[in-house]
């Protein structure tokens, strides 16, 4: 076994235990050191200091544990600290509830409260000068060191958060995560490296690396492992953009900072993929057969549907498989417009209010061979062959009839009488070379 080369002899009937230095005058301390809790007075209680001058100032500080040499060294009445590590919160006099664990771990602060320090030299440099709850979170090596008076940021991974000195409200969880932020506020890096270099406020990178090329760009948000500036996309300094990227950070949707959803394509308009504008306009640029697909996959019905200040006006869908357009106010036309030597004009208007009549604005023109037939059995058809016209009936005996109006009176001015070898009856003479016949 080992040597006893000391006797213990400080221990209290009040449960408090001293080793090395003068015996502390509180109840229930625990002082193992070189001048360890050397200042306590009788209302300093609970208090555990372990190593040299650990909590050596202390008078009536309650509650504090320091472990390694200076932890707490400062502290007079602050209470409820845990501290660990040498040098650890060896600059706090009144401040309560923090833990630093760690060599340097919260050895500036003097006054701050309720920060919490794990790694060595996190929140290194933090110190508020009066009564100040910093609700500062640092995990890991470095984590935090440049922080001065910030406030409320959590930092978690190696050297997370560590050029930041007055920003306040960040999180960044890994390594470098929002490594270059001095005084940007409410950022949320979460990933190796990301928003490593940003310096801006209100930015969210979540990914490995994501954001990690952006500088002074600020209020973007970034899901996936786009960098920053990747497959066209460069968003370095600018501001007010959403972006879901994929694994190999190419950026699949976007939203950029004029409200533009972009799907497949980093540039509004004129480039393969889908544009949907602040306004609502969709634009879709395809490089193959088609830009765009609607698919109704249950019975007939609407494919599409229009409407104007939420009344529906028309729509495009399928009816007994055929393809149909329809117009579905009462009594409102279908309108073809387009331009003529820089001019608008209606070209055609389908009348809903009489059956849908086809008013066109000009001639229809036909094709030689192809004629304007009439019946729903085909029965006439007028056409030209490029060096005659012809109207024809085809229906066995049907006659062709030329009728008008006569002062207001309807008449039969021609009958051709095709069950008689097309004999002309005329309602009355016939003219010839000035002769009436």
């Amino acid at each position: 076994g080992g040597t006893m080369t000391g006797i213990i002899t400080n221990i209290s009937v009040d449960g408090t235990i001293k080793l090395d230095g003068n015996y502390p005058t509180g109840s229930n301390n625990v002082a193992l050191g070189n001048t360890a809790l050397d200042s306590v007075q009788a209302t300093g209680n609970h208090n555990v200091a372990i190593g040299d001058a650990a909590l050596t100032a202390n008078t009536t500080g309650d509650n504090n544990v320091a472990v390694g040499r200076n932890s707490g060294a400062a502290i007079t009445t602050g209470s409820y600290n845990v501290l660990s590590g040498a040098l650890s919160g060896d600059a706090l006099t009144e401040g309560n509830s923090n833990v630093a664990i760690g060599d340097e771990a919260l050895s500036a602060d003097t006054l701050g409260s309720t920060s919490i320090a794990i790694g060595r030299r996190t929140l290194k440099l933090q110190n508020f000068t009066s009564a100040t709850s910093g609700y500062n979170v640092a995990v890991g090596h470095g984590a935090g060191a440049a922080i001065l008076t910030a406030t409320n940021n959590t930092l978690i991974g190696g050297l997370a958060g560590d050029a930041i000195t007055t920003g306040g409200s960040n999180i960044a969880l890994g390594v470098n995560a929002l490594g270059g932020n001095s005084t940007g506020t409410d950022n949320v890096a979460v990933g190796v490296t990301a928003l490593k270099v940003a310096t801006g406020s209100n930015n969210t990178a979540v990914g490995d690396g994501a954001g990690s090329l952006i500088t002074s760009g600020a209020k973007n948000s970034i899901l996936g492992r786009f960098n920053g500036n990747q497959g066209g996309l460069d968003l370095r300094t600018s501001s007010n953009n959403i972006v879901l990227s994929d694994g190999d950070g190419n950026p699949r949707i976007v939203v950029n900072s004029s409200g533009n959803v972009l799907v497949g394509t980093t540039t509004a308009y004129g480039t393969t993929g889908t544009t949907i504008n602040q306004a609502g306009l969709v634009y879709s640029s395809a490089s193959g057969d088609r830009a765009g697909q609607f698919d109704r996959t249950t019975s007939d019905g609407e494919i599409v549907r229009f409407s104007k200040a939420g009344t529906t006006v028309g729509s495009i869908g399928t009816h007994t498989g055929d393809l149909g357009i329809k117009s579905t106010v009462n009594d409102k036309d279908i309108v073809f417009k387009g331009v003529d030597n820089n001019s608008e004009i209606t070209a055609l208007t389908l009348d809903m209010s009489s059956a849908g009549r086809a008013n066109f604005n000009n001639d229809i023109g036909i094709n030689d061979n192809r004629g304007i037939r009439f019946g729903s059995g085909d029965d006439s058809v007028i056409y030209n062959d490029g060096s005659n016209l012809y109207i024809k009936n085809a229906t066995l005996n049907q006659d062709i009839i030329f009728q008008g109006n006569d002062d207001g009176s309807a008449i039969t001015a021609l009958t051709l009488d095709m069950s008689n070898g097309g004999f002309a009856t005329f309602n009355k003479g016939i003219q010839l070379g000035g002769n009436l016949v």
